[in-house]
């Protein structure tokens, strides 16, 4: 699992490992180091399965000599039942610039005097991914790019979002349609963003940040994955052309 973990990180983001020096983490001292992170910050995380199912969740505690780790998990929600039935099970978090990301083992559902929660086998090894510094940029005056997502339980229906800067790897969206807005953790698939007549990139999106609400929307931070070679390609075209055409514009 550890190899088909690596292959699709490499798949959802080709120049990553080059490029952002991704590596896994072995050394239990910078496991624990981590993980101790999570949980003193009390930062989301992301439990997600291959059929799916995500959870946004936190890490209540790591105990690496019980050799455990818990997650907090409301046994009314349908996810936390249908995580308990997964067999691949993976955490995403950040933490600053960088993303961390390890494959959940043996999770079961414990219920305590107050509260539930999901226990699962302390990681052996960490994926740590530092963020590249990527160019965003803003479209142009006489561009609009957009976004639009067909929700699996409308497939008639097609929502479109307006893009408020986009880099190879991630975009800002403003969410400003009648629907709930996305809550963190939440993956858009499958979306086409069209970033002008000629650019379309067939693609997915999961919400890692969300912006306070404002009179016009609220702003959505994404990950952009599951882009085919040649649409990751076209999509840098486009980002380096919009570069240099600010550039000028500013000279």
């Amino acid at each position: 699992m550890s190899e088909q973990l690596a292959r699709r990180n490499n798949a959802q983001a080709p120049a990553a490992p080059a490029v952002e020096g991704a590596y896994m983490v072995r050394s239990k001292p910078e496991i624990t180091a981590l993980l101790h992170q999570l949980v003193e910050a009390e930062v989301p995380i992301t439990l997600s399965s291959r059929s799916g199912v995500s959870l946004v969740t936190a890490l209540w505690t790591e105990d690496e000599a019980g050799g455990v780790v818990v997650f907090s998990a409301d046994p009314s929600k349908p996810e936390v039942q249908a995580l308990l039935l997964s067999d691949e099970i993976e955490a995403v978090s950040y933490l600053d610039n960088v993303k961390l990301q390890f494959e959940v083992d043996d999770l079961v559902l414990v219920h305590g005097r107050h509260a539930s929660a999901f226990n699962a086998r302390y990681p052996s090894q960490i994926y740590r991914f530092q963020k590249r510094d990527s160019y965003r940029v803003q479209p142009l005056s006489h561009t609009r790019p957009t976004l639009l997502w067909t929700p699996a339980e409308e497939p008639g229906r097609n929502v479109q979002l307006r893009v408020l800067d986009i880099s190879h790897g991630g975009i800002a969206i403003l969410w400003d349609g009648p629907t709930t807005c996305p809550v963190l953790g939440s993956v858009l698939a499958p979306v086409q963003l069209t970033v002008d007549p000629g650019t379309q990139v067939r693609c997915a999106i999961k919400v890692v940040h969300v912006g306070q609400r404002a009179e016009q929307g609220v702003r959505l931070g994404c990950e952009v994955f599951d882009v085919a070679p040649e649409e990751s390609r076209a999509l840098q075209r486009y980002i380096d052309q919009t570069q240099r055409r600010q550039r000028m514009l500013v000279l």
